[in-house]
């Protein structure tokens, strides 16, 4: 009897440490761009789902990408737009896969849409930010999305004008 409780515990200790090690890790946009692990290209275009995620060589396993709302896409171009991330998702990714749905906003109200294939980089989250007209933007980029009217582009109205 003693030998079976034995065999019974070494069966489930297997068992646990086989799902440890293919479970699947969960990282934030902001860590996996910052670990290289992700790089985000723009699709064109100032609205919806505007943003694909290209995996690296670099990731050796499956991860879930974790973007939130108000995750915020800088551009590299001065001249164009920056995004601020309207929707939550959970993406499943594998190394060298590519995936679509980061639904986007534009932040700056004189600038043009992101041209297609421009890189893009993360910034850390809007509610990160220290600066006193974020918890009014983070705010109506909460209504946006409880109405699901996302018809109105430029959310940001200068709002990195008012950072300097």
């Amino acid at each position: 009897m003693r030998q079976i409780r034995i065999v019974l515990l070494v069966v489930i200790c297997a068992l646990f440490l086989a799902i440890s090690v293919y479970a699947t890790q969960t990282l934030s946009l902001v860590h996996a761009a910052s670990l290289g692990l992700v790089q985000l290209v723009s699709l064109g275009g100032y609205l919806g789902d505007t943003v694909q995620v290209i995996t690296s060589g670099d990731l050796h396993k499956d991860i879930i990408l974790q973007v939130r709302r108000s995750d915020v896409l800088l551009n590299k171009s001065v001249l164009d737009q920056n995004m601020v991330v309207s929707r939550d998702a959970d993406t499943p990714l594998q190394a060298g896969t590519v995936a679509g749905g980061i639904w986007t906003l534009c932040l700056d109200w004189d600038k043009g849409s992101p041209k297609a294939g421009q890189i893009l980089d993360v910034a850390p989250p809007l509610s990160d930010w220290p600066n006193e007209h974020v918890d009014l933007l983070v705010r109506l980029l909460e209504q946006i999305v409880k109405v699901r009217h996302a018809s109105c582009c430029h959310i940001g109205a200068g709002f990195f004008q008012t950072l300097a």
